[in-house]
């Protein structure tokens, strides 16, 4: 009885390693619209658009994939991102492909081969991006107090050894 409430215990602890957390959200929208155009024969039109997201996670670990139909109204799926993040001793490291996200101050930017890097010591803060293409590496430097954050930003700096 003993060696097998000990192997039932050993079989559980193995188990919960290799379990993490899933999501699967989504979202979908039709557009219709009808347009009149004076000789009784309107057209009808239909746009749809569809997003699905899954999300793995696992301690500081996470994978995440965006899928995304295009708005042709083809139906045609394509992957929109698909990126590792993870944490290491404070060292927080992203590779993939990622888009950064819209506001109101720029727009919208997919990149494709990208590794991110930040790390933290207290207020200051030190964030380096590579996109894989010569001369479009960033460095970032920022300072958080009191709520407000400002910083410093190099952009597309190539060095030259030779």
């Amino acid at each position: 009885m003993k060696k097998q409430l000990i192997a039932a215990a050993v079989a559980a602890t193995m188990t919960s390693v290799a379990m993490a957390d899933l999501s699967i959200t989504g979202s979908a929208k039709m557009n219709y619209t009808y347009t009149d155009d004076n000789a009784n024969t309107g057209t009808n039109a239909f746009k749809n658009e569809a997003d699905f997201k899954v999300k793995g996670t696992h301690g500081d670990s996470t994978v995440v994939m965006n899928m995304g139909t295009d708005t042709a109204g083809t139906g045609a799926i394509s992957l929109e991102d698909t990126y590792f993040k993870t944490s290491v001793s404070g060292l927080g490291l992203k590779v993939g492909d990622w888009d950064n996200g819209n506001n109101n101050l720029r727009a919208s930017s997919r990149g494709a081969n990208k590794f991110q890097a930040n790390y933290a010591v207290g207020d200051l803060g030190f964030q380096y991006n590579a996109t894989g293409n010569a001369g479009t590496d960033q460095g970032k430097v920022t300072y958080t107090a009191g709520g407000w954050t400002a910083g410093y930003q190099t952009n597309g700096s190539t060095v030259s050894t030779g």
